[in-house]
This record gives C-alpha cells, sequence and structure tokens, in this order.
C-alpha cells in the first residue's frame, strides 16, 4: 500500500484494486505495547483523480468557514494544497 499524505491528518492510500483517503490515527503495536501512526480509510475510489477530489470536499466540508467569502477562500487554498502535492503544474479543482 502507498500513502501520499496530504495534511497531518489526511492522506491518499492505493492498493492494487483502489484509492482511498485515509485519516491518521494512533494505535498500540501488539509487539513492541508502543503508540504507532496508523491510517484509516474512510472514503474508496476507483481513481486518483475521484480520491483527490473527494479529499478537498472533506476538507472544505470540515473547515471552519463561517461566510460565503470564507468558504469561496477555503476552496481556493485547498485547490492549491491539492495542485502542489500531485503536479507543480497540475491544477485541481473543488467544484
Amino acid at each position: 500500500m502507498n500513502l501520499i499524505q496530504i495534511t497531518d491528518e489526511l492522506a491518499i492510500q492505493s492498493s492494487n484494486k483502489d484509492w482511498s483517503v485515509a485519516k491518521k490515527g494512533t494505535a498500540k503495536d501488539k509487539a513492541t505495547g508502543l503508540m504507532v501512526d496508523t491510517w484509516t480509510p474512510f472514503t474508496f475510489h476507483s481513481t486518483l483523480d475521484r480520491a483527490v477530489k473527494s479529499l478537498g470536499e472533506h476538507m472544505l466540508r470540515t473547515g471552519n468557514a463561517k461566510s460565503c467569502d470564507e468558504l469561496i477562500q477555503a476552496a481556493a487554498d485547498i485547490s492549491e494544497i491539492l495542485s502542489k502535492k500531485f503536479t507543480a503544474n497540475a491544477e485541481i479543482r473543488i467544484r
């Protein structure tokens, strides 16, 4: 499984079957007893494009925008973050 960490708490994972959006958590390692970081998928997608759009929409829905102007700015900020993570020349828009 491959993982592309987008924020401190969110990532996109891939397997040989699908793409998923995952949230970071912690769990106790059974072998060592130490707390370790884990990534738990919460949405599954057939393409990377769909996973990225789903992640962006999740970030927008769970953000702190309190007005239309803040929501528009948050969408622009999220689009920029995702575009920079995946390619310097691509532009991914959350619609």
